[in-house]
């Protein structure tokens, strides 16, 4: 299966990469999922994100050009997470970009050890070549689904998993339900709203990625909101508060200074 290469942010299918050498490989499902493979080009040491590329489980609403999306990758059985959200845009040099702002957590034992656990940045990704970094070998650019080495049946009755309902400080409601291999889906009703009826007329559906049961595992979480309007994500750890916050809305227009 060969990737179609998009014009004017038609699509998010195909090869991507960023400033720094990483590259990214993306299909778009008709559910509006995003699959595909990550090859990172920094690593804090050599094999701290693995063997060889990560999977990429994302959202974006199907058929919509130039909607915000979201896109995560659990690294190493969850030692640490990765989650992207932004916009194609078209810059002024004609270029398809993907503007992202990105969100590492990073795995930690003790509640009180957090405040060393996220680190935020950006990311720029073209459909050409900024620098040199790892790259997959083969053409077949066939789109991988999460791994299902990290299911643990078990993890349902451990300290911990993500099953069940939550809440946060501000009266909203996350249910999540882990699926098969590292895919947990779920529903997101929020309390809080720009004006009313920002976040649609009903819940909104979540995705995310995470090892269900593993003590002390990262995860990540994606909202995308009335069809790529605006997109929420979600970060943390089994062992600290879940934090979300509000990353990246539609744009109109032209890239600008970063």
């Amino acid at each position: 299966m060969r990737f179609a290469t998009g014009k004017d942010c038609e699509t998010l299918d195909g090869k991507w990469y960023n400033q720094l050498g990483s590259e990214i490989i993306l299909k778009h499902e008709n559910d509006g999922r995003l699959l595909g493979e990550y090859r990172t080009a920094v690593e804090r040491h050599p094999g701290a994100a693995g063997k060889t590329h990560s999977t990429v489980l994302g959202s974006a609403p199907y058929e919509y050009p130039g909607a915000a999306f979201a896109f995560s990758v659990v690294y190493r059985n969850g030692s640490s997470t990765a989650v992207w959200t932004g916009q194609c845009l078209v810059c002024e040099d004609g270029h398809e970009t993907l503007l992202t702002s990105w969100l590492l957590r990073a795995k930690v034992d003790t509640y009180i050890d957090k405040w060393k656990s996220t680190t935020i940045g950006r990311d720029t990704f073209t459909r050409h070549e900024q620098r040199d970094g790892p790259r997959q070998q083969t053409e077949t650019n066939a789109a991988e689904a999460p791994p299902t080495e990290t299911w643990n049946p078990d993890g349902q009755n451990e300290p911990c998993n993500l099953n069940g309902n939550w809440y946060n400080d501000l009266g909203s409601e996350m249910i999540l339900k882990q699926e098969e291999g590292s895919v947990i889906k779920g529903e997101y009703r929020t309390a809080v709203e720009r004006e009313t009826g920002a976040a649609g007329t009903s819940y909104s559906n979540v995705l995310c990625t995470g090892q269900l049961g593993g003590p002390s595992s990262t995860f990540a979480f994606f909202v995308v909101w009335r069809n790529g309007a605006s997109v929420t994500d979600g970060w943390g750890s089994v062992t600290s508060v879940v934090r979300i916050k509000q990353r990246s809305s539609k744009a109109r227009g032209y890239c600008g200074a970063r």
